[in-house]
């Protein structure tokens, strides 16, 4: 049976505008790199980081705290502030229109956006251990009525409170796709569900061992490798999905 067009033009809208996205985003990132700006930004905060200096004051705190990274020293020894500003906007366009990207591929999406919270905050140093974080299963610091402060959500590498959650919410939500996806197979019975499957429980399996083996320092390769087995499921499951739109089902 032909797929209605009415299902298939959302689609194919939305994977032209992911694709668009991720096309400005290596010029962008090429743009961040060859102008020196990657640096620029010494701290990017998980909730205030969307917002940008708002007046000389900030900017002039921003740039203090760029004079003292080896970038200035090194490379952009008395750069100005006008300079400063410049660099500032193209790392800052690079770090915000990834975060976009983020909300255009909404599907498994979330998932991945959790995992780069996890690696950027290393949530996992805080809790190393599966299925239970520490002696709990779930960290009771989540459930402290003063640990919902703005605060913690800002300072995220002072207070364990963020990365705490941020966990909870990753482990939570892979289980949650997991069993959305035994649902799935028992509803349709479907053999193209299969692949993946087998790359749901590698992904899984590559989170689980990652978590375990960051005792004191982030293992680098297994968390590369689960990053990437996360794009890789969500670009099955984009296929899928339009494969079965195509189908008539």
């Amino acid at each position: 049976m032909q797929a209605s067009p009415y299902l298939k033009t959302p689609v194919k809208i939305w994977l032209v505008i992911g694709l668009v996205m991720i096309f400005f985003q290596i010029i962008i990132g090429g743009i961040t790199r060859l102008t020196g700006s990657g640096l620029s930004i010494t701290k990017w905060d998980i909730v205030t980081g969307a917002i940008p200096p708002l007046n000389h004051d900030q900017w002039q705190d921003e740039f203090e705290l760029y004079k003292r990274t080896p970038q200035y020293q090194k490379i952009n020894q008395g750069m100005d502030l006008s300079r400063f500003k410049w660099i500032y906007f193209w790392e800052y366009l690079h770090r915000l229109w990834a975060r976009s990207m983020g909300f255009v591929f909404f599907l498994v999406s979330i998932q991945i956006l959790l995992g780069g919270m996890m690696s950027g905050m290393k949530a996992a140093l805080l809790f190393p251990s599966f299925p239970k974080m520490g002696s709990h299963l779930i960290d009771p610091i989540i459930f402290k009525a003063d640990s919902w402060q703005w605060m913690h959500f800002v300072d995220y590498d002072v207070y364990p409170f963020l990365p705490a959650l941020v966990q909870v919410l990753h482990r939570s939500l892979a289980m949650a796709v997991l069993t959305l996806f035994f649902i799935a197979v028992f509803r349709l019975g479907s053999k193209s569900l299969m692949m993946i499957g087998i790359i749901l429980i590698v992904q899984i399996i590559l989170g689980i061992w990652t978590l375990l083996s960051s005792i004191g320092t982030i293992p680098v390769g297994l968390g590369v490798m689960h990053q990437a087995v996360g794009i890789v499921l969500l670009m099955a499951a984009v296929h899928w999905y339009f494969m079965q739109h195509r189908a008539g089902r």
